[in-house]
């Protein structure tokens, strides 16, 4: 999605990508101002590649404004890349479920002015500085899936994402209970 501005890449399953590559996303883009594109309710899963690692959804070399939200990414080595200065991106309500991280950079990162909230990370986050980050879980906590193993990322109810979300503008409505849920599925 290198160069759109302005768009939508929702709803889509992506999987079995990156085959015949070293570098690059399921879903990628390259420095690009986004201003405003929404990458939301995507399912993405077995992203394989001989390279720098597979990656879910890159936003490579100083992509900025996006809004990431509401993605479930797994088997795949990083869920989310953000390189360089990844500036301004909303990164709402995911389960990034990567093999070795939840979130990878390179170095020298800038997140500011990036927001990440109500997102379940189940890896390890190498993230750069000047983002704020709230109601998350992290790696380390059991999320209490159904059946990870299986792709299912459904909540049980005795999750800890389970009313623990803080509410995101129209980005957490129709939730049930007594807040919205942390990560891609309300329970």
């Amino acid at each position: 999605v290198s160069g759109l501005t302005g768009g939508r890449v929702v709803g889509n399953l992506v999987h079995d990508v990156m085959l015949q590559t070293t570098d690059g996303g399921a879903i990628y883009t390259f420095g690009t101002d986004g201003q405003g594109t929404e990458i939301a309710y995507n399912r993405v899963y077995n992203v394989k590649s001989g390279g720098w690692g597979a990656v879910g959804i890159m936003l490579d070399n100083n992509s900025t404004n996006y809004l990431i939200h509401h993605n479930l990414v797994w088997n795949t080595n990083h869920a989310l890349k953000m390189n360089y200065a990844a500036k301004n991106n909303q990164v709402y309500n995911n389960t990034l479920a990567g093999l070795s991280t939840s979130i990878e950079t390179a170095s020298n990162p800038n997140f500011s002015g990036s927001v990440f909230r109500n997102n379940i990370f189940t890896k390890k986050v190498n993230a750069g500085g000047g983002a704020s980050w709230s109601n998350n879980i992290n790696p380390g906590t059991d999320a209490r899936f159904v059946d990870p193993a299986r792709g299912n990322f459904q909540l049980k109810s005795t999750s800890p994402a389970v009313n623990r979300g803080t509410r995101i503008g129209s980005y957490t409505n129709g939730y049930v209970g007594s807040a919205p849920d942390i990560g891609a599925l309300e329970y």
